[in-house]
């Protein structure tokens, strides 16, 4: 037993509740359990009981252990003055306390303590892995839809974060996760911080000829260091000097990494990419949300590196001449990661149901993403049908499985309750 099982446990009555007696053998009612208080103080506030045939309104405080209340010093702390009932598992000490004790230990069935166990100690996927295919699906459904709205809030407060690093200026963050979810996975931070070494409205100066433009991001990414280097790329050098100097730009200290990936994929090829659409847009936060479709998407980022980067995937590297467009599934990552996100944040600060419906209409629509995640859920049987329920899976997996927080969750819920309920 852990003191977070016990709440969730008084929270939800998941307890015998039949012919209940305080430790001093009054006969004891609850009528209400109270709320559970996440900042100082008791366990659970506004909780209303009946000892013998005294009703009692205050606040409740929970143990492991009786003795627990000395120990963390609650006699001597006023935000325990209303405690009106003290819960524990097992009275280990007697206290003579001014209010009554409730001990619960013989009032839980064992079933729900061996799903507990089960779940905290599987060494499985998800923590539920073995026993989720018997879950109801309007279960997993639920627990899906509240994990892609909590996932939504969750990148929403991210750019939110954002945003005030930023000033308020919606066109930089945008700018900033423009480019870090140009990086992918692999790169982001890199990318991220190369966004951040340059200002946007030093991008802007700048957009118009695409030779500074790449200058400014192939420089600051430390990627124009090339020894007998070929026209353009000395070009690039001569221009990057002139413009480091005259904004006093520090180049980023992130390496960019080219290991086990496609070429394709190359942050030089993203880079270049990067530059072609900067160079092609000028409103950026504008453009991107009004985006509202994939067509939409697929043709905003239809761009066609510079004639260099056509025959080059790295600096000095020449291959044949190759189009390295933007595809369809990065056009696809953009919209979960980035265009959604916005969408949904400047949704909800500005209070514009329109936003907030469009980002979730996107990844309604969307196909449901292959990733590690997925793949997992499927072989258990959990197939997703949209990018919704895979950034659903995804949240459920970090925010709940990874930490154990089978108590917050709605399955883990269900799983608990059905032990209990055996019993009944």
């Amino acid at each position: 037993m852990n003191e977070r099982l016990l709440q969730y446990i008084w929270q939800q009555q998941l307890f015998n509740k039949a012919h209940l007696k305080t430790l001093s053998g009054e006969k004891l009612l609850i009528i209400h359990p109270g709320t559970i208080n996440h900042n100082q103080g008791p366990d659970f506030l506004h909780a209303t009981i009946k000892v013998g045939h005294t009703r009692w309104v205050g606040n409740i405080e929970l143990h492991v252990f009786s003795s627990h209340w000395k120990d963390h010093g609650h006699e001597k702390d006023p935000f325990y003055n209303n405690v009106i009932l003290h819960v524990v598992w097992i009275d280990d000490k007697s206290l003579r306390l001014r209010f009554p004790t409730l001990e619960l230990a013989d009032r839980v069935p064992k079933t729900l303590l061996d799903q507990y166990e089960q779940l905290s100690g599987s060494a499985d996927f998800i923590p539920c892995g073995k026993v989720i295919g018997n879950i109801p699906r309007i279960v997993i459904d639920k627990t899906f839809e509240r994990c892609f709205a909590e996932r939504l809030e969750f990148k929403a407060k991210e750019i939110a974060d954002l945003l005030l690093h930023a000033n308020g200026h919606w066109d930089e963050i945008s700018w900033w996760m423009l480019a870090k979810h140009f990086g992918q996975p692999v790169n982001s931070l890199a990318f991220f911080e190369l966004a951040k070494s340059i200002n946007w409205t030093i991008i802007l100066k700048h957009r118009h000829n695409l030779v500074q433009l790449e200058a400014l991001l192939f420089g600051q990414a430390r990627l124009l260091y090339v020894q007998n280097a070929d026209p353009y790329i000395r070009q690039l050098q001569m221009e990057y000097r002139f413009l480091r100097k005259k904004w006093k730009l520090q180049p980023i200290h992130f390496p960019l990494k080219f290991l086990r990936m496609r070429p394709a994929n190359f942050p030089t090829v993203r880079i270049a990419q990067l530059a072609a659409l900067i160079h092609r847009e000028h409103a950026l936060f504008a453009r991107l949300i009004n985006l509202n479709n994939q067509q939409h998407v697929f043709s905003y980022f239809d761009v066609e590196t510079s004639g260099y980067w056509k025959l080059h995937y790295r600096p000095g590297d020449e291959e044949l001449s190759k189009s390295k467009k933007t595809g369809k599934a990065f056009c696809r990552q953009l919209i979960i990661n980035l265009i959604a996100p916005l969408k949904f944040c400047y949704g909800l600060m500005h209070k514009n149901d329109k936003e907030k419906y469009e980002s979730v209409n996107f990844l309604s629509q969307l196909p449901p993403e292959d990733n590690i995640i997925s793949r997992n859920f499927i072989k258990m049987n959990i197939n997703p049908v949209s990018a919704a329920e895979t950034q659903a899976m995804i949240h459920l997996k970090q925010q709940y499985c990874n930490r154990l927080n089978c108590l917050k969750c709605a399955i883990g819920h269900h799983l608990l309750k059905s032990g209990q309920d055996s019993q009944e």
